[in-house]
């Protein structure tokens, strides 16, 4: 029977009634003593962890000449990695593929001074610290040495090189026949919009959409580097889409109105389910509008 104070939502401004009061089962101690443990075990290992990452912090740093003390203080095993670069290996996981970790290891006073690195966080709980034990600056390696990648390299220039020179001569031979060159190639509509999900590589989009819409169709070249050369055949130009104009602002709006109408649906739901009854007058238009929040 109690009236509540005017209460704010995103429908407007509400005065509640209390009708009645339902409470909720109660559950006896056996049944949530699994969750009770988990909750207590995850509070107790929290407040365990950030007590030993504060000394773990403080220990490699009051003691930076090594890692031994702070190895034996959490009696932890020392890790030796060798030929480590200043990127992650594609093959390298745990601490050695944090780019944080290895910033720390390369840092100039890790190198110079040959002092622990600070503790780095390379993921959730997990404090890491280095020390190089030996630094070599970049040099340039023997050939025999790099042989297999320079044959590798050397492969791909020539073969982009190639690619490059027969594109240019099927496109100058295009172009004296533009209307249809390649009657075999595969029809295709591309945008900037859909390019993520596209096949076709992100230069040969962006230069199919600066073909000028004068004279169609058109015949283009694209050079692709390494990855070859692509010839494209412009046929036709479709307007924008005009939702698609601003998306970010389309999208938020799409979400707003869902919302609405998901909250509506709720709403009428619980009407009909408790089988609520507005016994209050149903305000005017005017009324409405100046007590509907903005």
């Amino acid at each position: 029977g109690e009236l509540s104070n005017v209460v704010e939502s995103d429908f407007g401004y509400h005065i509640i009634l209390l009708t009645g009061v339902r409470g909720g089962t109660t559950r006896s101690f056996d049944a949530v003593r699994p969750e009770l443990e988990a909750d207590l075990k995850q509070q107790r290992g929290q407040k365990k962890f950030d007590e030993a990452a504060a000394e773990f912090t403080n220990l490699v740093e009051d003691q930076s000449d090594s890692l031994q003390p702070v190895a034996e203080k959490f009696k932890l095993t020392l890790q030796h990695v060798k030929d480590l670069a200043r990127v992650p290996a594609p093959q390298a996981s745990g601490p050695l593929a944090s780019p944080k970790f290895l910033d720390a290891l390369f840092a100039a006073d890790t190198l110079r001074n040959k002092r622990n690195t600070q503790a780095v966080e390379t993921s959730s709980r997990q404090l890491v610290s280095g020390h190089v034990l030996k630094h070599v600056p970049a040099h340039l390696l023997p050939l025999s040495v790099v042989k297999a990648q320079v044959q590798q390299r050397v492969a791909a220039v020539q073969a982009a090189a190639l690619a490059r020179r027969k594109g240019e001569a099927a496109l100058a031979a295009a172009k004296q026949s533009p209307q249809n060159p390649w009657p075999d190639a595969a029809m295709q509509t591309v945008s900037r919009m859909s390019i993520r999900d596209a096949a076709v590589p992100r230069p040969v989009v962006d230069a199919v959409l600066r073909a000028a819409p004068v004279r169609l169709p058109t015949v283009m070249g694209i050079d692709l580097g390494d990855e070859g050369y692509a010839l494209a055949r412009v046929v036709r130009v479709l307007g924008r889409d005009p939702a698609a104009g601003e998306v970010g602002k389309a999208r938020s709006q799409y979400a707003q109105a869902w919302g609405e109408a998901e909250s509506q649906a709720y709403y009428a739901a619980l009407k009909s389910q408790f089988k609520v009854q507005i016994k209050a007058p149903q305000p005017t238009n005017a009324e409405s509008v100046l007590n509907t929040s903005p």
